[in-house]
Formats: structure tokens, C-alpha cells, sequence
């Protein structure tokens, strides 16, 4: 993530940085590192400002270190510099913390891996991404699902809601619970504990359009069950490009299925999700047809998608 608030950014490593380059190279002082000058942070004086004498005390070898100085301030962003000198940061506290076996490391580490192997933070995945990793004792191709998710969805509606199921912030019951919007996490119309999965999978008010969905996956040779959320939430076969139609039609039911949980009040009233799949599917093949993009995997689910509400 780009260092935004002051925080982020004086915390920012100065030693093989993305950010902070002067000629278009990241810098490596290794004898800055020995005087344990890492972070942005160990360069400021109490107005945030980059502070020659301070650092002429803090540096145990100064041949250079004129020059040197000049090279940061120029490799430091502008618009870091005035987040830095602002009131907010001159008057807080930045609490760094680092390994010294990470400081004998980036010592002796080339340019280009001293982010990588310094910042301890850059071995941790995100929560979220954990979460599904032990739920389903699997890694993740992440790169590759969110490639698609910038590529192959082209509907801002679908890309918007499949990340908001990949971090589970959808509005079930369970959700609106835990943040104090409701009285109960329970489902109205099952009584049962409204989760992401019993949201888009498994309440029983979707087993009629799921079993018709399952039985023309079938059709086309898809034999596996989709009715899962691992394969609603993350995909099926993510980290295989070949399967992106697969995909796509996927998120496109789960939108469906989102979208009628609304139209029926909560699934309060009956209503033929399949329709609302279908049209979402005739919006998206008049967006092909435009585009000219032939997707025959796609058409065939259609086509047998209207039979089956025919």
C-alpha cells in the first residue's frame, strides 16, 4: 500500500524504497545503516524537517555525507515532506520497531530485495486472505483472482460485490448483528444463522435456483459442485485463465442472488432469481456483441438458462 498519512510515512524504510529514489534508483547508504539511520523518522528534527546537523551527529563515518544528504532530500517526495512538517506529525510519537537480525540483512543485501527482505511486514498476508486460506487449507492464487476481478469483470456492479464477498462485509444478518444494525443474526425466513455462506449458498430459499443452475453446469460438462463458497466467494480453479468464463458466470449468479435478496424483502417474498440471472447475462452478451467478443461457453449457459424458465 502507498504511504499516505504521516505515519505511514515516517515509518517508511529509507534503504531500497520504490518511493524514495534520487536518478531513478532507490538508495543504499550502507554506512548510514551501521550508524542505524533506517527510517524516515531517524532523518527528522522536531519540525519534521530533514536536519543536516542531526544527522552529522548521528553518523559514525561522514565522508560524503553532505552529498548524500542532498541525494535524500531531492529522493524524498514533495508531498511527503509537507504530511511531515504538518502539526499533527511534529506533535505525535512514531513508534518503529525492527529486528536487528532484518539490520544485518539489508546490509548485505542487494538493492532490489532490501524491501522485501527487511520489512517483516511484507511476509504477512493480509487478514482477509488468511481467513480463506484456513478455512479451506489451501493456498490462494491471489494475484491471479484479482487480475481477473480488474480484467474480466467489466461490470463495476460485479467487480464492486465480489470483493465485497471476498472481505465479507456483505449486509447478512450475521454482519448487521455484529455491528449493532439489528436485533438478531438470525435468518427471518430459515431461522438460522445468516452467514456469507447461508447468504449466497446454502438457505434454503435458493434450492430451487441452485439445483436448476447445478443441473445446467452439468450440461456443459461442469460436473463439480458450485454450490460451495469457496468456488461463490474465491472462484473455481482461480489460477487457471482457462476457467475465467466459469468464473464470470459465477459472479454473475452471485450478483443475482444479492440483487433479489433486496427486490424480495429479504426473501420475504417468492421471486424467480433465475430471471434476474438470466437478464444479467443478456445485459453482459449485448456488451460482448458491441465489443465483438466471442464467448461460446457463455451463450450455451444462456441458452440453456432460458429453457429452463420457459
Amino acid at each position: 500500500m502507498k504511504p499516505n498519512t504521516f505515519y505511514q510515512i515516517r515509518k517508511q524504510i529509507l534503504w531500497g524504497n520504490k518511493y524514495i529514489k534520487y536518478a531513478g534508483k532507490p538508495l543504499l547508504f550502507t554506512h548510514w545503516i551501521d550508524s542505524n539511520v533506517l527510517y524516515i523518522d531517524h532523518i527528522l528534527n522536531n519540525q519534521g524537517k530533514i536536519d543536516e546537523t542531526l544527522l552529522l551527529q548521528k553518523l559514525k563515518t561522514k565522508t560524503n555525507w553532505a552529498s548524500e544528504v542532498v541525494k535524500i532530500k531531492q529522493a524524498v517526495p514533495n508531498h511527503w515532506k509537507q504530511k511531515k512538517t504538518s502539526h499533527e506529525s511534529t506533535h505525535t510519537n512514531v513508534h518503529i520497531t525492527h529486528n536487528n537480525h532484518y539490520i544485518n540483512t539489508l546490509k548485505h543485501t542487494q538493492n532490489k530485495n532490501i524491501r522485501k527482505t527487511f520489512i517483516q511486514k511484507s511476509y504477512e498476508l493480509p487478514y482477509i486472505h488468511k481467513y480463506w486460506q484456513n478455512l479451506f487449507n489451501c493456498d490462494i492464487d491471489w494475484k491471479t483472482l484479482y487480475t481477473f476481478i480488474n480484467t474480466t469483470l467489466v461490470d463495476n456492479r460485479i467487480k464492486q460485490l465480489k470483493l465485497k464477498v471476498i472481505h465479507r462485509i456483505i449486509a447478512t444478518n450475521e454482519n448487521l448483528f455484529r455491528w449493532n444494525l439489528v436485533h438478531s443474526p438470525l435468518f427471518l425466513h430459515c431461522g438460522k444463522l445468516e452467514t456469507l455462506d447461508h447468504f449466497l449458498s446454502h438457505c434454503r430459499y435458493l434450492d430451487q435456483t441452485w439445483n436448476t443452475l447445478t443441473d445446467i453446469f452439468k450440461h456443459l460438462n461442469l460436473h463439480q459442485n458450485i454450490r460451495c463458497i469457496k468456488h461463490v466467494a474465491i472462484g473455481y480453479k482461480i489460477s487457471y485463465n482457462a476457467y475465467d468464463d466459469i468464473n464470470l458466470i459465477i459472479s454473475y449468479i452471485v450478483f443475482s442472488i444479492y440483487k433479489a435478496y433486496f427486490i424480495s424483502e429479504r426473501r420475504q417474498k417468492q421471486l424467480n432469481i433465475l430471471k434476474i440471472v438470466y437478464n444479467e447475462f443478456k445485459a453482459l452478451d449485448n456488451y460482448h456483441k458491441q465489443k465483438t467478443i466471442n464467448h461460446t461457453l457463455i451463450t450455451k449457459f444462456m441458452n440453456n438458462l432460458q429453457t429452463s424458465i420457459l
